[in-house]
């Protein structure tokens, strides 16, 4: 089904093709967008429980604490800050190796920085 579907819509007219594929990457940019801004949210909903204020919160890319992201898992290198006004640095991995970023699961890597 699919594999005619993809023949029938390359053998066709190229502006066509083209529309069809801007459609199709529209579509899954926008379910991407909204896999990390649910993770994010969890990130901020985590730290919130824990009594934590994140001030700095960036998404990684390739490599986080060592480690190679794998897709459809997002890390978060985050800033955080108690209450008593400490503040630490972690690595936050969304989602496991079965649903993804679907999952709510959360591993936390605690950044321990020399001198302190």
């Amino acid at each position: 089904m699919i594999q005619g579907w993809l023949i029938e819509m390359l053998s066709g007219n190229t502006v066509l093709v083209g529309l069809e594929l801007l459609i199709l990457g529209l579509f899954f940019a926008a379910i991407a967008h909204l896999l990390a801004t649910r993770a994010r949210g969890y990130v901020y909903v985590w730290a919130a429980r824990g009594g934590w204020e994140i001030t700095r919160c960036r998404r990684c890319l390739l490599v986080a604490g060592g480690q190679f992201v794998l897709p459809g898992m997002p890390v978060y290198r985050v800033t955080l800050r108690s209450r008593s006004g400490r503040e630490r640095e972690a690595y936050i991995r969304v989602g496991n190796y079965i649903l993804g970023a679907l999952s709510d699961e959360l591993a936390i890597q605690w950044v321990e920085t020399a001198g302190r």
